[in-house]
C-alpha cells in the first residue's frame, strides 16, 4: 500500500465519477491503511456532490410539478433517477445536467414554460427554425443561471445512435413509478432503464467506471425481466449494446447474470473484444483517451457495437447526413431552405476532419 500513488488515485476516482463510491465503500479496518489527506479529500468532495446532487434533484422534481399543473407529462430518467434505482441514494452520484422525456408534441408549449420560468436555451431558435429542429434533432438544451443548472428536454433517447427511436409514445404503456425525494415521479421501466443506459454508454464508448457501476447497480436492485430486456434489445437491434454492457459489470464487477443470458453474451466474440477495447481505455491515465477528437463517432468502435452490417451502414449515412444542432447553430436557414442542412453537414464535418489531419501534421513537425 506504500507505494500507492494517492493523489493520482483521488485524480482517477473524479475522472471515473465514482469519489462517493469508493468512499462509501472504504470498510473500517481499510481507512487505517489511507493517509489522513486522502480520506479528507474524499470526505470533502463527496459531500460537494452530496449538497449539489440534492439540490439539482429538488429542481428536477420542482420542473416536473410545474409540467404537470400545466398538463404535459413529464417523464424524467438518468441523473438523480438512475442514482436512485442504481444505489438507493441520489447523493452517490454526480451528475452534469437533468434529463426529462416529454411527447413531441408538448415539446413547444414546454421549451416556452421552461423560458418563463427563467431556463435560457443554449442554442436560440427562431419561430421558423422549431419545425425542422424538431425533426432533426431530439432534444432541447436549456441552463438556468440562476441556480447554475442544466436541463436536456428529450422527444426521443438514444439521440438517434440507436437503429430504432425510443419516443415517450413507445415506452409510456411501462412506466414504473420511484420515489425522488419522497415525491412521487414515473420513470422508465427497468428493462428499458437498462437498455437505455447501455446505448447511451455505447455511445460515449462506456468512458468512466462509474457508467459500469451504474449498470451494475440495476443488475443487482432493480427487479429485471431478462425475457423482456433481450427480446425487447434484439426488436430495437440494440443488442449488442446490452450484451457489452452486460459483460463489462460481469468482468469488472462480478454482477450476477443469469447463466442463460452470460451463455448468449460469451457466443458473440465481438462483445469480448469490444469489452478488452473498453477496458483498455478505462486504464488510461488523465483525461485523454485514444478516441477523442473531431471524427470519434466514425471510429470503428461505433460501428462494431451494431448488431447488424446493415445497421453499421444506417448508422453511417445518418451520422454523415442527418443535420444535428451544429448545423442548425452554423446555418440559419429559413424554413425553405431548411433541406439545405442535409447538404451542409457532410461539408462542415469534412472541413473538421481535415483540420485534424493538420493539427495532426503539425504536432508531428513540432515533436
Amino acid at each position: 500500500m506504500g507505494r500507492v500513488d494517492w493523489r493520482l488515485f483521488v485524480q482517477e476516482a473524479a475522472r471515473h465519477r465514482v469519489l462517493s463510491l469508493v468512499r462509501a465503500g472504504l470498510r473500517k479496518d481499510e481507512r487505517a491503511f489511507v493517509p489522513e489527506f486522502v480520506l479528507y479529500e474524499l470526505k470533502r468532495r463527496a459531500r460537494g456532490i452530496a449538497v449539489r446532487s440534492f439540490q439539482q434533484a429538488a429542481q428536477l422534481v420542482k420542473v416536473i410539478q410545474i409540467l404537470q399543473e400545466k398538463g404535459i407529462p413529464a417523464v424524467p430518467f438518468k441523473g438523480p433517477v438512475i442514482a436512485e434505482l442504481a444505489y438507493g441514494d441520489i447523493l452517490m452520484r454526480p451528475f452534469v445536467d437533468l434529463d426529462i422525456l416529454i411527447r413531441r408534441r408538448d415539446a413547444v408549449a414546454t421549451r416556452r414554460i421552461l423560458l418563463e420560468e427563467g431556463y435560457v436555451e443554449d442554442v436560440h431558435l427562431s419561430e421558423d427554425q422549431i419545425s425542422s429542429y424538431l425533426r432533426d434533432e431530439n432534444s432541447f438544451s436549456f441552463r438556468h443561471p440562476g441556480h447554475m443548472l442544466f436541463l436536456d428536454l428529450h422527444w426521443e433517447l438514444s439521440g438517434y445512435y440507436a437503429p430504432f427511436p425510443m419516443r415517450y409514445e413507445d415506452l409510456e404503456g411501462r412506466f414504473q413509478e420511484i420515489t425522488l425525494l419522497s415525491r412521487p415521479v414515473l420513470t422508465l421501466s427497468p428493462e428499458d432503464t437498462v437498455i437505455h443506459h447501455c446505448i447511451h454508454a455505447a455511445g460515449n464508448r462506456w468512458e468512466t467506471l462509474e457508467g459500469i457501476a451504474c449498470l451494475a447497480g440495476l443488475v443487482h436492485r432493480t427487479p429485471m425481466d431478462w425475457e423482456i430486456l433481450l427480446r425487447r434489445a434484439e426488436a430495437m437491434h440494440c443488442r449488442r449494446m446490452l450484451f457489452l454492457g452486460l459483460h463489462l459489470v460481469e468482468s469488472i464487477f462480478g454482477a450476477m447474470i443469469p447463466a442463460s443470458v452470460l451463455r448468449e453474451v460469451r457466443r458473440d466474440p465481438s462483445v469480448w473484444t469490444l469489452s478488452r477495447l473498453v477496458q483498455q481505455d478505462l486504464s488510461c491515465k488523465g483525461s485523454a483517451v485514444p478516441w477523442e477528437g473531431a471524427a470519434w463517432r466514425f471510429s470503428l468502435f461505433h460501428i462494431r457495437v451494431r448488431d447488424t452490417l446493415a445497421d453499421a451502414l444506417r448508422y453511417g449515412m445518418r451520422l454523415l447526413w442527418r443535420p444535428t444542432i451544429k448545423e442548425h447553430m452554423y446555418f440559419r436557414l429559413p424554413p425553405e431552405f431548411a433541406f439545405l442542412r442535409f447538404f451542409l453537414r457532410p461539408f462542415r464535418l469534412g472541413f473538421l476532419f481535415f483540420q485534424s489531419i493538420l493539427r495532426c501534421r503539425q504536432h508531428r513537425a513540432y515533436v
